[in-house]
């Protein structure tokens, strides 16, 4: 006998143990295609010529505001020291991912 079971839809992220369930739609693959080349472009920049924290860390807090939620980086930051390591690895994750849920 066939059977049909439901697939478990959208894309869930722990982040410090809060979870954040994304949907998988056209609109987050624009998103995370246009991030990705804007991420490479704000890192090598930032290695090239040294940008100033405060540029990455609010390219940083755009992408995650954009793909978790307006306010999600400051909730996620709260107690948090921001510094550009942290917000960069937490935005690798993210988009790391949204591109394996993709890749399944």
């Amino acid at each position: 006998m066939e059977r049909f079971d439901f697939r478990r839809t959208g894309i869930e992220i722990d982040i410090a143990g809060t979870v954040y369930k994304i949907e998988p739609t056209a609109e987050l693959t624009q998103m995370v295609l246009k991030y990705q080349d804007k991420w490479l472009e704000t890192f090598s920049e930032q290695n090239k010529d040294n940008a100033r924290d405060d540029i990455v860390i609010g390219e940083c807090a755009n992408i995650i505001d954009d793909i978790l939620g307006l306010g999600e980086f400051e909730t996620i930051f709260t107690g948090r020291e921001i510094n550009v390591t942290d917000c960069c690895d937490l935005v690798v994750f993210i988009l790391g991912n949204i591109t394996s849920y993709y890749g399944k």
